[in-house]
């Protein structure tokens, strides 16, 4: 009597054992039956080691992924929410980047957990781009840590940026942009309108001249502004 074992292999291979017993051992003889009982083991560990015996399996080619220019703000934002005792930070937010962001450098959308740079920023120095990057991982910090009631620059988001280093400001001055992003800033320039007295300032898109600085209006004083035409500083918010 022969009994037949079946083994399935994850790879799909199927590999049949024969083992005789009784009659039939005898009548294969005892050399035969160690023979085949040899090539049972032998093919038992084949199978244990996941090899085909069918034939050489065709060698796969190796390949190397280069890494995202996401990544080496992946690993800033891990640090950050290290420094920030808020280590699940980087599981609850997302990373892009975006040529549409034209007025501003970044931005942080708090029902989708998204953070969003400027594509520019990855080829602008690091010190900008960590800058920026911070301030958007601030808000989203903020937002898991108090909720929505808490005013956007608040005390509680200038205290993340100071722990992290950085001066808590709202716009970036043109002189520390790139080159190439003062060149387009300045194709599109805006009117400041400049307090010369308490040096209060207020751009707009266009000359009004009916402005006037409501301090000094206060104290007495005429409150007239000096307007000129100016480079906007890009906000960090848009």
């Amino acid at each position: 009597m022969s009994v037949q074992f079946i083994v399935g292999v994850g790879s799909g291979i199927k590999v049949q054992f024969t083992e005789a017993h009784g009659p039939d051992r005898d009548a294969l003889g005892e050399g035969a039956v160690r023979k085949r009982e040899a090539g049972a083991a032998r093919a038992r560990g084949a199978v244990g080691a996941g090899i085909d015996r069918r034939g050489p399996a065709n060698p796969c080619p190796v390949t190397t992924v280069a890494p995202t220019p996401l990544e080496p703000l992946r690993r800033s934002l891990e640090h950050r929410a290290a420094l920030w005792s808020l280590p699940e930070l980087p599981d609850r937010v997302v990373l892009r980047v975006s040529t549409r962001l034209r007025s501003s450098l970044g931005s942080f959308r708090p029902r989708r957990g998204e953070i969003t740079l400027a594509a520019w920023l990855l080829d602008a120095s690091s010190e900008l781009r960590e800058e920026v990057l911070c301030h958007e991982a601030a808000h989203a910090a903020v937002h898991l840590l108090y909720g929505p009631a808490v005013r956007p620059h608040g005390a509680e988001w200038k205290d993340l940026m100071t722990k992290a280093g950085f001066k808590p400001r709202v716009r970036i001055p043109f002189a520390e942009l790139p080159e190439s992003r003062q060149r387009a800033i300045t194709a599109s320039r805006v009117w400041e309108h400049r307090c010369p007295v308490c040096h209060a300032t207020r751009l707009a898109r266009t000359r009004v001249t009916r402005w006037r600085c409501g301090r000094c209006r206060g104290w007495g004083r005429s409150g007239k502004l000096v307007i000129e035409r100016v480079a906007s500083p890009i906000a960090v918010d848009g």
